[in-house]
């Protein structure tokens, strides 16, 4: 009866959080259909996540210049504003709008069914296993809970009080704007939102396919494998690991922890293990930029004119600059491969003279990368750069494991080239270039490093796996693209032995695919406990299973309806432990939370020394004057003593003497701290 009920309750949860998604995407779809029409589905596959960012963004913008505060009603103005722009902008396309939804109906209600199914699919999926505990989940739900308590942006710090985010929390911005507007509270909503975004992937990736395909339907074929593959699929490892070792149980981290002291994940490890971590969010926006970036292409074909091929640079621009705030590594990846594609079809422009090609890129390039600052400028003003430059490795992969992990994508990539760079085409150069840059992505990690606080053993690991994971995603999509472009060309070929290579082809790629689709039946079914319990989308059982007081103490800190303009006093611990649970999930800011995690983001030790000591003074040493002068200056009002603080801790008896005890339950109580 019970998982009966949950059942239910995630039920019309899901079905809330999908109608908000997609009835942003109808909001802003007559925008996108301004610009992307001549695309085969019109912009429409990615009309969602310009949805979200339509009317994040401009919140967003103007609360980091405090001009509003970032609120519910803010949020809803957002919508609003949207919602008016996108009506207007109906009207004066109606006629060609409505002729567009009437003869194009199979493929706009087609991507949205693909979407509500992904999306209700991955939601269920996350029911055998919602728990946001362990991994970079305490710090994922903490900076979205922060966003929703903050008064502007930059958010607070919920795990430094006193400090705002400085790390890359866009991503964090847009899930707390959804989740906000959903009204549906952040332990169910977390998991939502990674259904959100598997759905997104899904949609997006499909997009990209079949308007790079022209809307055929082999490039519907192209299309959903090509997705399966982004959202799903892992790489080689699995099947060497079937095949060097049969007998033995497959654990599927493995897959992204292959070659020693390096990371290489990719959106299905995301998917599984459920961290609602940058590259992540970024991944929809990501694929969204690349259809926009064919739209692009397209255009150029039929010299546009000046304002429309301004319009084109604008919003690309404005991408480029979401991802700085959001992920910054896919800047400099996603900005390569449009840099690139313009530079081919500008060169490949004929009548034009050599200076005015060159002139022309410039402009182009330049006019990108100043929206791209402007869209972030109040991000990047508020940022302090937590890299300590760019060095030469210290080891080099064994090229016998990169031949495991990346050998199946070579052969894409060969097949791709072969196909793509045999005649002039008009998409031709951006599967090549996406080719290229992923290779690039590759190697670079095979050479140089971008230098942090990882210890010497593990230098190039976040660099790899940074790089690395958009080379998947590159790979993946270019996987799509070739399976459609191949099947189209049977069609249109009668010479047999062409046919035949066109047929050999397509199986090479079908094993490639097949082995890299054998990962999810492992990780879904390691994960998820092989979808035999289901539990529902409550992120918070486990606290309730574990610390059944504390479970009960930080429901009473969530009701309080309050933005954090107070701190909360509880233990100091290590990263991905159980530790900085109620600044995490309440949203209010601690003294100091997950001190490895601060270490990275202030560039350094002492912050995070100076404060576990602080912590340690204020519990055992209440009545001190010192301790006492430490919760006026971090603006404590709630002091926490639970289970960890007790282990943590020699608290003394009379520390209730600083307040009164607001809450109770068992060995957890909250003290509302009384200033002396």
């Amino acid at each position: 009866m019970e998982v009966l009920l949950d059942l239910n309750q995630d039920l019309v949860y899901l079905l809330i959080f999908a109608a908000m998604l997609v009835s942003l995407g109808w909001m802003a779809f007559p925008l996108v259909f301004s610009l992307l029409k001549k695309l085969p589905d019109a912009g429409f596959g990615i009309s969602i996540p310009i949805g979200i960012l339509s009317a994040a963004w401009p919140v967003w913008f103007l609360s980091s210049l405090k001009i509003i505060g970032f609120s519910l009603a803010a949020a809803i103005s957002g919508i609003a504003v949207l919602f008016l722009l996108g009506t207007m902008t109906a009207y004066r396309q109606r006629q060609e709008l409505k002729i567009w939804l009437t003869t194009h109906r199979k493929i706009w209600i087609s991507e949205t069914i693909l979407f509500i199914t992904a999306f209700l699919f991955w939601g269920l999926i996350r029911g055998f296993q919602p728990d946001i505990q362990g991994l970079e989940k305490f710090m994922d739900i903490g900076f979205t809970n922060s966003v929703m308590r903050s008064r502007f942006m930059p958010p607070s710090d919920p795990w430094l009080a006193g400090k705002t985010i400085n790390y890359y929390y866009f991503g964090h911005f847009l899930a707390g704007f959804l989740i906000m507007l959903s009204g549906i509270d952040s332990a169910f909503s977390y998991n939502l939102m990674l259904a959100a975004v598997f759905a997104l992937g899904v949609t997006g990736g499909f997009s990209f396919i079949y308007n790079f395909s022209g809307g055929k339907k082999a490039g519907v074929i192209g299309g959903l494998l090509g997705a399966l593959m982004l959202n799903l699929g892992g790489n080689g490892h699995t099947l060497w690991h079937l095949l060097s070792k049969s007998g033995k149980s497959y654990w599927y981290p493995d897959a992204t922890r292959f070659i020693p002291f390096t990371i290489h994940e990719f959106p299905a490890y995301s998917h599984v293990v459920a961290d609602l971590h940058g590259h992540l969010m970024n991944f929809p926006l990501v694929l969204a930029f690349l259809v926009i970036l064919i739209g692009l292409i397209n255009t150029l074909k039929v010299r546009p004119s000046i304002g429309r091929y301004i319009n084109y640079l604008a919003l690309l621009g404005f991408f480029l600059g979401v991802f700085i705030m959001t992920n910054a590594w896919d800047f400099p990846i996603y900005g390569l491969i449009f840099g690139l594609v313009l530079c081919h079809k500008v060169i490949s422009t004929a009548k034009i003279k050599t200076e005015q090609r060159f002139f022309n890129i410039f402009i182009s390039g330049f006019i990108v990368l100043l929206v791209a600052l402007a869209t972030s400028l109040p991000f990047t003003l508020n940022f302090k750069n937590i890299t300590q430059g760019v060095a030469l490795v210290e080891a080099r992969s064994p090229l016998w494991q990169l031949a495991v992990l990346w050998g199946g994508f070579a052969v894409i990539g060969l097949v791709a080239g072969w196909r793509f760079s045999r005649k002039k085409m008009d998409y031709g150069a951006l599967p090549l270039a996406m080719v290229a840059v992923s290779a690039l992505l590759i190697l670079i990690p095979e050479f140089i490093y971008v230098k942090d606080i990882y210890i010497k053993e593990y230098h190039r690991a976040n660099t790899m796996f940074k790089l690395t994971y958009q080379s998947f995603v590159i790979m993946s999509l270019v996987f799509g693209v070739t399976v459609g472009s191949l099947i189209e060309q049977n069609k249109k070929q009668k010479t047999k032995n062409k046919k035949r290579t066109i047929w050999e082809s397509l199986i090479l790629l079908l094993l490639v695919f097949s082995a890299h689709m054998l990962y999810p039946f492992y990780a879904i079914g390691s994960y998820y406990n092989g979808l035999k319990n289901y539990q529902g989308l409550n992120g918070l059982r486990w606290l309730w299973r574990q610390y059944p007081n504390d479970y009960r103490a930080l429901l009473w800190l969530k009701d309080i309806k309050s933005k954090n303009d107070f701190s909360i006093l509880e233990a100091v611990g290590e990263s991905y432990t159980d530790f900085a649970r109620m600044s995490a999930f309440s949203g209010f800011p601690t003294v100091l939370g997950w001190r490895v995690h601060e270490w990275l983001w202030r560039g350094g030790f002492d912050i995070p020394a100076q404060r576990t000591e602080e912590v340690r003074r204020m519990y055992e040493s209440p009545f001190d004057p010192e301790s006492l002068k430490l919760f006026n200056n971090y603006k404590i009002r709630y002091i926490v003593i639970g289970d960890l603080e007790r282990k943590t801790y020699k608290i003394p008896d009379n520390i209730n003497g600083l307040g009164k005890v607001v809450f109770q339950s068992g060995n957890t109580e909250i003290i509302e701290f009384q200033s002396m």
